[in-house]
């Protein structure tokens, strides 16, 4: 998730304490439409953020992370005991997902610390703060992606890993090629392809076609910043004859075409 070539984190707009105790409402409303990307880490209590209908757990430990810019979006937190987060607002030169996520850093003793320094030093803005920030919050995100990725080799143990293996390096090595074939990753694994779909989905948390699809996207970004190649010959590289279907599927993935997104970078 942050671990994208080149990934930058472009602004830090605020750092937040929040507090939720018995004056306020158990149901509170919040704009859904992002201005910028937030990350919250919970250090005590718990509630249940509900956004655009995905529901999201959160205990002393977890850190959400919620989508900006998605229109029309519906954004309510039901509390159910009282408690404290720290709130990160920040802007990044990637776009990252739309779908708003929890992960479970509870094992993460770094985490909590990291968040709550860079919280005094936000809100003391002694000489050089927003640099020391700047610096503490690429440590945050490095520990968060750390989790995720530790967090996947939980789900799928390393025997299994290894059925699907050849399958996954497949798909790295034709991931831009229009002709990859999904059933041929099951075939070279000997196994159904409902059953490496299955495996897939545990390992990556989506499915082969979803995996593709956002490794083509991440790729598009690229080649668009670089403002070498025009919008066809990048749906081409990456393995879509048709631009009108890539142009879709770049904007159902991020928002906006592919020539807004150049125009914005």
């Amino acid at each position: 998730m942050f671990d994208q070539e080149k990934f930058l984190v472009t602004e830090i707009q605020s750092a937040i304490y929040c507090i939720s105790d018995k004056p306020v409402p158990n149901r509170m409303y919040y704009p859904g439409n992002l201005a910028y990307y937030e990350i919250a880490y919970r250090l005590s209590g718990e509630n249940v953020s509900v956004f655009n209908g995905k529901k999201l757990y959160n205990f002393p430990g977890v850190v959400e992370f919620l989508p900006k810019g998605i229109k029309g979006a519906k954004y309510y937190v039901e509390k159910i005991t009282d408690g404290e987060t720290i709130n990160i607002f920040f802007d990044t030169n990637f776009h990252l997902p739309n779908e708003p996520l929890i992960i479970d850093t509870s094992s993460d003793s770094k985490l909590k610390s990291l968040f709550q320094k860079l919280y005094q030093v936000w809100i003391t803005k002694n000489d050089g703060y927003y640099l020391k920030c700047m610096s503490i919050f690429y440590k945050i995100l490095y520990q968060i992606e750390y989790q995720i990725k530790k967090n996947d080799r939980v789900y799928l143990p390393n025997n299994l890993f290894q059925k699907i293996e050849k399958g996954i390096d497949y798909i790295h090595k034709n991931c831009f090629d229009e002709k990859l074939s999904y059933t041929y990753c099951s075939e070279i694994c000997n196994i159904s392809y409902s059953y490496f779909k299955r495996l897939f989905l545990k390992k990556f948390n989506m499915t082969p076609s979803e995996y593709v699809t956002s490794l083509r996207m991440n790729y598009a970004c690229e080649l668009l910043i670089t403002r070498r190649y025009s919008v066809t010959s990048i749906s081409e590289m990456i393995g879509y004859k048709n631009v009108y279907y890539f142009s879709k599927v770049f904007k159902k993935t991020f928002g906006i075409t592919p020539t807004e997104y150049q125009n914005m970078n």
